[in-house]
């Protein structure tokens, strides 16, 4: 344990050099090891902000594209800067969430679009039963 000026305190476990340079600068507590623990409480933005009014759903066109050209998803840490500086947990929890939200938006678009087509597909089926039974006639 580091006990710093100014009241700032840091512990370390399995280490001589808790929240050393590799660390954020707020870092409390370094752990060289594994950590168990039967709950992780995370106070942290949260990501219904997918559900605004505002908020701009990008088409999975675009979605495609991205993913084509940066190799990760759009608001997504790429592998690279997660191995260099590290993620919170809080956060990857809410850009995951986000990510599941705005999937769940595209099902709900998906599944709006299929049962306007097939109760187009219905009505023309109808009208092609209609003027072959006029044929018929």
């Amino acid at each position: 344990m580091v006990i710093g000026g100014q009241g700032n305190s840091y512990v370390g476990i399995g280490t001589t050099d808790p929240c050393n340079s590799q660390a954020p600068s707020n870092c409390k507590l370094s752990v060289a090891g594994a950590i168990q623990a039967y709950e992780v409480l995370v106070n942290n933005q949260w990501s219904d902000y997918v559900f605004q009014p505002g908020y701009r759903l990008r088409p999975l066109k675009e979605v495609a594209a991205y993913i084509r050209e940066n190799h990760h998803l759009p608001d997504i840490h790429s592998e690279a800067e997660v191995k260099q500086k590290g993620i919170g947990v809080g956060e990857m929890e809410s850009k995951l969430l986000a990510k599941v939200e705005e999937l769940t938006l595209h099902m709900i678009q998906a599944e709006e679009r299929n049962t306007r087509l097939e109760q187009e597909n219905r009505e023309l089926q109808r009208e092609l039963q209609e003027i072959k039974e006029r044929i018929d006639r």
